[in-house]
């Protein structure tokens, strides 16, 4: 495990330090689950004693978490976890503690990406703070899971997005057995068929801690549930949604939780049980007689807020948050809470569950057309109008092959004049991005989503927008925006070159950069249809040309992928535009023509199931 001091001393293990910390980790090992989840912040705070540090790293980390999952073969499944969590404690300069980036190859230290020096969108870390770990469910009681305390490689995340101002990162566990690769899905085989409770499990909920004030579960553990149906075919519902959800005070809250299934089952929203939303110990607010309460007044004297919130079953969330708990003056007021979605057969019995658990957080803002001065300024209905997008379509399917790219632009904007609008994601897939990056403010504020989605990628994915007003300094009305994409096989069969030069009225786009180069169709027809004869860059980019064709029409690009790479990296070694005149027997000729070669093989079928010596039944 990893820790940082960003600003001052870096804190490595060697020595004595690793010995102690051996020591440490095996008395851990040894632990109880209980002990597990109750001692996650005084576990930091020892180590931080030990280690010689100055204040102890309070744990409140956890923000949100999502955990899914689809079928492989047989008995075998892949599950997909999505967590936020605290990017550091403190904020740039004066960072105590926070998450070390890592090379996934050697498991070394690496410098982190974002401009702050803490982890950014595509950087990979370990989740040494609260240690969460995977609990597949094969096994009750569950004394290690994946990623646990107890695995000297345990389970790493790769980010891809943040938020700088609330300090949080959004990101995906990783695979530790398909490392370096970076695999969003984590396999597991259940020893049968039938139903297997799942879950994501750890302690350090975020507590009353200056700036946030966590009221009805502070401090708690969390669990974030999903029920397996190994052998049946069967995937669980999706979703995402951001770690924090605006809402007003005093007024009433409405916004949708969204979901989506794979294979097409009728959902069913509700709110989950507090059995299904902590772990075993309770929270460290005593008037909260349960592990895990939802908003509202249930289990609490005097209530947290009178009125409990509520979800319908078509994933419809409201709470009147009138008379609600308030964190002091100049603090987050945050309230935890956590959805089930159920996917049902035809006679409406559940098949599986997966739950959001995610926060709220109260802010002072007008609400439009309900004669109450919400933000207490005297006014009414002033600059009352959330944002809304421009696009995409809220609630829209999109359907991409794997190899294809889907791209589109993302825009919101805010009809109150003066207010700025800041633009965010939740739930971006790992290798998406988004240009310019995210967060991103203005009024109106775009960005376009770009993604090539591989094989590994098939399914269902969804992904939440966001788009927040500003109230005077403060973050103020928001807006979701939640959108599904579905990755679809990689059915067609790539095409030869001679089938594109022929074709050319049938090509799926009409223009493609080879290197750093772009290229009209016009250009790219005269380069298929002139002999390369000893000129090693135009015989790579006639393959390259119909292997790029062929993946925008739907081929699988997955055994070229890294061929793909390694011909543009060629390409762009040279100034200008093709032809480069590299002969064929020099040393860089020869890399051009080793992988024109590879591109030959998949151009022909030869490298994709079912699609060699077929020609005719891959024509266009």
């Amino acid at each position: 495990m990893r820790y940082k001091e960003v600003g001052s001393q870096s804190l490595d293990m060697k020595g004595a330090q690793k010995s102690r910390d051996r020591t440490i980790k095996g008395t851990l090992r040894r632990a109880s689950f209980a002990a597990r989840v109750f001692c996650g912040t005084a576990r930091i705070m020892a180590l931080w004693a030990v280690l010689g540090g100055g204040q102890p790293a309070y744990a409140t980390h956890f923000r949100y978490g999502h955990i899914s999952w689809s079928p492989v073969t047989g008995n075998t499944v892949q599950f997909t976890i999505q967590n936020v969590f605290r990017r550091s404690l403190g904020l740039p300069p004066d960072v105590l503690v926070a998450y070390e980036c890592i090379d996934p190859a050697t498991l070394a230290t690496i410098p982190c990406t974002a401009p702050d020096g803490l982890p950014g969108p595509g950087d990979v870390f370990q989740e040494h703070i609260g240690f969460t770990r995977l609990c597949t469910g094969s096994t009750e009681p569950c004394t290690t899971g994946i990623g646990d305390i107890g695995n000297e490689n345990g389970l790493l995340y790769v980010v891809t997005s943040i938020d700088p101002v609330n300090q949080w990162l959004f990101a995906f566990a990783l695979d530790p057995a398909s490392l370096p690769a970076i695999d969003t899905t984590i396999t597991h085989t259940y020893p049968s068929a039938g139903n297997f409770t799942a879950a994501i499990d750890s302690g350090d909920r975020i507590r009353k801690a200056s700036p946030n004030f966590h009221i009805n579960n502070a401090g708690g553990g969390y669990r974030v549930e999903t029920l397996v149906n190994a052998g049946t075919g069967n995937s669980s519902p999706v979703s995402a949604l951001p770690p924090i959800v605006l809402c007003p005070v005093n007024g009433v809250c409405s916004f949708t939780v969204p979901g989506a299934d794979p294979d097409g089952d009728p959902l069913r929203f509700r709110l989950s049980t507090a059995a299904e939303a902590s772990s075993i110990l309770p929270d460290e607010s005593p008037a909260c007689q349960s592990t895990f309460c939802q908003p509202g007044p249930l289990f609490s004297f005097p209530p947290f807020a009178p009125n409990a919130a509520s979800i319908s079953t078509t994933g419809v969330y409201t709470w009147d948050t009138t008379g609600a708990t308030l964190g002091p003056a100049g603090s987050n007021t945050l309230y935890s809470t956590q959805v089930t979605i159920e996917d049902l057969d035809a006679a409406g019995n559940v098949k599986s569950k997966v739950a959001v658990d995610f926060l709220i957080q109260l802010v002072s803002v007008e609400v439009c057309g309900d004669g109450i001065d919400n933000d207490g300024d005297g006014q009414i209905d002033e600059d009352c109008n959330p944002p809304v997008f421009n696009n995409p379509v809220c609630g829209s399917t999109t359907t991409v092959n794997a190899g294809g790219t889907l791209s589109f632009t993302v825009q919101a904007s805010d009809p109150d004049s003066g207010q700025t609008v800041t633009l965010n994601v939740a739930g971006l897939p790992a290798g998406a991005t988004m240009t310019p990056s995210l967060p991103r403010s203005g009024n109106p504020v775009t960005s376009v989503f770009s993604w090539t989605p591989t094989a590994a990628d098939v399914g269902t994915h969804v992904i939440t927008f966001t788009a927040t007003d500003n109230s005077g300094l403060q973050a103020g009305l928001q807006t979701l925006c939640s959108s599904t994409l579905v990755v679809a096989p990689a059915t067609k069969c790539p095409l030869t070159l001679d089938s594109w030069k022929t074709h050319h009225k049938d090509w799926p786009v009409t223009s493609l950069k080879l290197g750093t180069q772009s290229y009209t169709q016009k250009d790219l027809l005269t380069i298929l249809r002139t002999p390369g004869k000893c000129d090693a860059s135009w015989i790579l980019a006639q393959q390259l040309i119909a292997a790029k064709l062929s993946i925008a029409n739907g081929s699988d690009s997955t055994p070229v992928a890294d061929t793909i790479q390694d011909a543009d990296s060629l390409l762009a070694g040279f100034c200008g535009r093709l032809a480069y005149n590299v002969k064929t027997s020099s040393k860089t000729g020869k890399k051009m023509v080793k992988a024109a070669n590879v591109l030959d093989s998949y151009n022909n079928g030869r490298l994709t199931p079912n699609c060699g010596h077929k020609p005719k039944e891959c024509d266009p």
